[in-house]
């Protein structure tokens, strides 16, 4: 009966990146868990188990969401979820690089380890164009202490010959897909030839294949150095020697790595499935994750359960004196596009500083970003110029990932007061809702915050959510005139939803008048049946609203049974007249309808 353990003894971490990888590493565990309650805010699912006594938590990436940027959300989450993990392991394929000194043959593995100025792994991407040639800007964090001591041990029992790579390799020999016969032969071409066409190489010329010594079949060798890491596939021979060169050698291209050395302290495994040219194919990949998943087992096997104890947590590892180290620019990036998905909320949040700010929840209207602007010290351009806005989108990026993704204190100020250390909600010098002195937003005696009523001042404040819009749309006191307002001051922000529309729609004291706004500020609002059902029901003003609608949107309202059954049980029969005048032909003439008109 297999074991249920608690998040905190999880100690290993083990990212990969694709499905077959996944299989290999759970074929790899001595033991599987049950799984844990699912953690609402955690976007992983993870597959639980122990190797060698470690307590290990598989996570792999989602389905076609490869690189450097989806890897680094994956380890965040699960840094977050299992607080006990002391490392982690990037385990799966990669694209070889062969060269005289490193004699790589498909099947090989290579493993991460500082090498010349690099700690393991490059990210070979990143940089900035100068007169000179491109720069890379990026530098990487070494694997963790504990694990360059086992990969020592590792290559010492190698030299021994008491490896047992070669053993943990069969244990995948029970399933076809990653048999080392099934791969297919290991031919490689000129750096210069490039393929014919076709799935395999059958139409690839065999002159134009380099001259190797020959290997045993079965024979794996691992080779130790440099893996460059980027968010693009390498498939060209000569691209790849040459950035190998620049580079100082290298002996594999990834996808992932560079996104979590610097926030999820790791050993990256890969097993070689392709040269990285233009003859890349799939048929090798099962069996190379096989053998990278083999050689975790292998470097697993030689740390200490005790040693791994005494290793502080990751979380603990990234704090030095309570102060969060920063997030790298890809954990940022990937932490930001996650919300934005999960908001579903359509943001250039990674262009537009106004995106941002709506982003993060903070106001993002011109009196904001000139404070924010203020408080930075943001001191080029003038307000409102493109050249301001680049600047104070960098500076809050900046601030963001030193303060480890938090909104740091000095833009967490109360936009209330103008005060820092609060939040304008729960503001003890003026009400936000209001802007009267003496209570809170919370306790606004106003009822502002709860959106009964909807202050000038509020709306001139507050980021424009789809409830705030909704609230200004059916506002029965001066709605209208706030939405003139913000429709004057902040158009760009005011997005006009079905939820807005049909609020105005059911505005008892307004409705006619906001609509009529909408139409003639922006037009292309769309009339649903929640639309027409809100007209409906709005007994003050309704069939006001219903007859504008009819004679200004005729054409585009939809008519549906249901809708065409609430104006025939609400409205008189010119409303009904009107809409039959208008749109006879689409009204379906049901026994539900009959019975509504009859009742009315």
């Amino acid at each position: 009966m297999s074991r249920r353990l608690r998040r905190e003894e999880y100690t290993v971490g083990w990212i990969c990146a694709l499905p077959f990888e996944l299989a290999a590493a759970q074929e790899m565990l001595d033991e599987e868990h049950d799984g844990l309650e699912h953690d609402g805010n955690d976007e992983n699912l993870y597959c639980l188990g122990s190797i060698a006594g470690h307590n290990v938590v598989i996570a792999c990436l989602p389905a076609s969401r490869i690189g450097n940027n989806p890897a680094a959300a994956v380890a965040m989450w699960m840094r977050a979820t299992f607080r006990g993990i002391r490392f982690g392991l990037m385990v799966g394929i990669g694209g070889g690089v062969p060269s005289a000194e490193a004699d790589i043959r498909l099947g090989d593995v290579v493993v991460s380890q500082p090498h010349q100025t690099f700690g393991g792994v490059v990210q070979y991407d990143a940089g900035k164009a100068t007169p000179t040639g491109f720069e890379r800007t990026a530098s990487l964090n070494s694997p963790p202490q504990i694990l360059l001591a086992a990969v020592a041990r590792v290559q010492a029992n190698e030299l021994r010959g008491r490896s047992k790579l070669s053993d943990h390799v069969s244990k995948l020999e029970r399933i076809p897909q990653f048999r080392r016969d099934k791969a297919g032969p290991d031919v490689l071409f000129e750096p210069t030839y490039n393929h014919r066409g076709g799935q395999t190489c059958e139409l690839c010329y065999t002159d134009r294949q380099e001259a190797r010594q020959p290997r045993k079949s079965d024979e794996i060798v691992v080779h130790y150095g440099t893996i460059a890491s980027g968010n693009q596939v390498m498939r060209d021979g000569y691209t790849r020697d040459r950035q190998s060169s620049e580079l100082g050698g290298i002996l594999c291209f990834e996808m992932e790595a560079a996104g979590l050395m610097d926030g999820f302290p790791c050993l990256v495994i890969r097993g070689i499935c392709d040269y990285a040219d233009s003859h890349k194919n799939k048929r090798w990949q099962p069996y190379a994750a096989g053998t990278a998943a083999a050689y975790a087992k292998e470097i697993l096997s030689l740390v200490p359960t005790a040693k791994v104890a005494e290793q502080p947590t990751i979380d603990n590892a990234m704090y030095r004196g309570g102060v969060s180290v920063s997030l790298t620019e890809a954990e940022l990036i990937s932490i930001l596009a996650d919300l934005a998905r999960k908001k579903g909320d359509n943001l250039y949040w990674d262009q537009s500083i106004v995106d941002l700010l709506k982003l993060l929840r903070l106001p993002s209207n011109l009196e904001a970003r000139k404070l924010f602007a203020e408080i930075l010290q943001i001191h080029v351009g003038s307000l409102r110029t493109s050249i301001q806005n680049i600047a104070l989108h960098k500076a809050i990026l900046r601030k963001l990932a030193a303060n480890n993704r938090r909104i740091p204190p000095e833009i967490s100020i109360c936009y209330a007061c103008r005060e820092s250390g609060h939040c304008a909600v729960n503001c003890p010098n003026k009400c936000y809702a209001c802007g009267e002195l003496g209570h809170w937003a919370a306790d606004c005696h106003n009822k502002c915050y709860n959106w009964d009523k909807f202050s000038y001042w509020a709306a001139s404040i507050l980021p424009l959510s789809k409830e705030v819009v909704k609230a200004v749309a059916g506002n029965t006191e001066n709605g209208i005139g706030i939405i003139a307002r913000l429709l004057e001051h902040r158009g760009d922000e005011f997005n006009i939803t079905e939820g807005v529309v049909k609020a105005a729609a059911g505005n008892t004291e307004s409705g006619k008048e906001v609509i009529i706004l909408l139409l003639d500020r922006r037009g292309n609002i769309q009339i649903t049946e929640e639309v027409v059902k809100a007209a409906a029901g709005n007994r003050r003003s309704g069939k006001e609203v219903m007859v504008l609608l009819l004679d200004r949107k005729r054409d585009e309202i939809r008519i549906t049974e249901g809708a065409v059954v609430e104006i025939a049980r609400r409205f008189n029969k010119g409303v009904m007249s009107l809409l039959l005048d208008r749109r006879g032909n689409d009204v379906p003439i049901t026994e539900e309808l009959v019975r509504a008109a009859a009742e009315n």
